[in-house]
């Protein structure tokens, strides 16, 4: 009805006397409303630019959430709506998001299952909450990352208010500001993934010196024994460890122990179960009495943070002319006799699967060149053609004619590097090789 009286005023002031001079009239004259209101679009956007400076800034520069508070005010005012907010599908995702701005359910509804292809949605709130106005119309304008809907920019308009509906001006201003804020999202993302990134390569260099820490320098000098050993960490920290202690008997003690895992969790865990076996070799113990201990020690610790060792201890007699055994879910300890190879397989489960251990202790005698192999699944998992490398690959990597710990150190490094073909190491590589002289 307005629309009618409005046209009967204008064809009375113009003078005009056809339809057709009417229709032309009103054709330029919407032409010019438009280019008005495009023009009102234009410095509207460029005074939201200027307004709006939180939008400029990286968002973890920004400390104080009353800069959102501030655009959000804005938005209200510029658009004469009732509230503003900005909704997040994700925690800590934009991380300077004021955690007290609250939405009806109706509307956080609407925007979890706003999706990409939306470009504005409409919903009426009826629901009596405890906003001052319980009925309003909210448009929802998608914040998208990576072609995902992350959430969405809110406004919400008193359903009696004077303003109806909200303008094309409206929807182009929600549009423009999220734009930004989507680009600031992605920054956010960026940044976060970037510190993220920092920060493990942070814990893996500690992870890797701590590890480095508690390898022995140098093997013992022995005249009944040889003792060669190689070391070779993995980019990512694996948990390998060995070491060797003289008891007070004369007894030369040789362990090696492979946490499960990588890390820092993973390092931390090699460093404490490495101290405990050597405080037990230093009481004297033998290496059987040294797994029970270890895992009454680190059974609930280890159920509690999903963890478990394997561990071989080996202890040689002063004359080197008997060798004692413990192994607790290691791989087996191999004993090359002139062409002969001998096993001696693990007797139970790593440290931390069951909450006690009674290993068997191993017993064998030495002879002049036996040579004896201790080493982690770094070498054994070694992935081949015809599947893993295993036992089978260390032994037919030491030649018949090979009879020095050194010599036969170098051949079955030499030979998993050959196979390995210059990849990069997943898993730590430790062996320990003694030769009875």
């Amino acid at each position: 009805m307005a629309r009618l009286v409005f046209l009967a005023n204008e064809r009375y002031d113009a003078g005009m006397q056809n339809d057709a001079d009417l229709l032309k009239h009103y054709s330029a004259r919407i032409t010019q409303l438009e280019d008005e209101i495009e023009e009102l679009t234009v410095a509207l956007s460029q005074a939201w630019d200027q307004l709006a400076p939180l939008l400029q800034d990286t968002p973890l520069h920004i400390t104080d959430a009353n800069n959102i508070l501030l655009l959000l005010d804005s938005i209200v005012t510029a658009t004469e709506g009732y509230a503003a907010a900005i909704y997040l599908q994700e925690e800590n995702l934009w991380r300077s998001v004021p955690s007290h701005v609250t939405l009806p359910p109706i509307v956080k509804q609407a925007v979890a299952q706003i999706t990409p292809q939306d470009t504005v949605l409409y919903r009426v709130s009826s629901e009596r909450t405890n906003t001052p106005t319980p009925n309003a119309k909210w448009a929802l304008v998608p914040l998208l990352a990576e072609q995902k809907a992350v959430g969405a920019l809110v406004l919400g308009i008193q359903a009696n208010s004077q303003k109806p509906d909200f303008t094309a001006l409206d929807l182009r201003l929600l549009q423009r500001v999220s734009d930004r804020i989507t680009g600031q999202i992605i920054s956010t993302r960026l940044a976060l993934s970037q510190e993220r990134a920092a920060k493990l390569a942070y814990e893996l260099d500690i992870a890797s010196n701590i590890q480095r820490s508690i390898q022995p320098g140098k093997p013992p000098h022995l005249n009944t024994l040889e003792v060669v050993a190689h070391w070779q960490p993995a980019r990512y920290v694996g948990g390998d460890a060995w070491s060797w202690l003289q008891q007070s008997g004369g007894q030369m003690c040789f362990f090696i122990l492979d946490v499960a895992g990588k890390g820092l969790p993973a390092a931390l865990a090699a460093v404490s179960l490495h101290a405990a076996i050597r405080i037990a070799l230093k009481a004297d113990m033998s290496p059987g009495e040294v797994l029970q201990m270890v895992n009454a020690e680190f059974y609930d610790a280890y159920t509690l943070t999903d963890l478990l060792a394997t561990v071989s201890i080996l202890r040689v007699s002063p004359d080197g002319r008997e060798l004692e055994q413990a192994n607790a879910g290691h791989p087996p300890t191999l004993l090359r006799r002139g062409e002969s190879w001998l096993t001696l397989p693990a007797s139970v489960p790593p440290v931390g699967v069951l909450p006690e251990l009674i290993p068997d202790t191993q017993t064998l005698a030495l002879e002049k060149d036996d040579l004896i192999f201790c080493y982690t699944d770094g070498f054994t998992e070694i992935e081949t053609e015809n599947g893993l490398w295993g036992e089978s690959g260390i032994c037919g990597a030491v030649p018949v004619g090979i009879h020095s710990a050194a010599g036969a150190v170098q051949a079955v490094t030499t030979a998993a590097e050959r196979i390995r073909k210059g990849t990069e190491l997943h898993d730590d590589q430790t062996l320990i090789v003694l030769r009875r002289t």
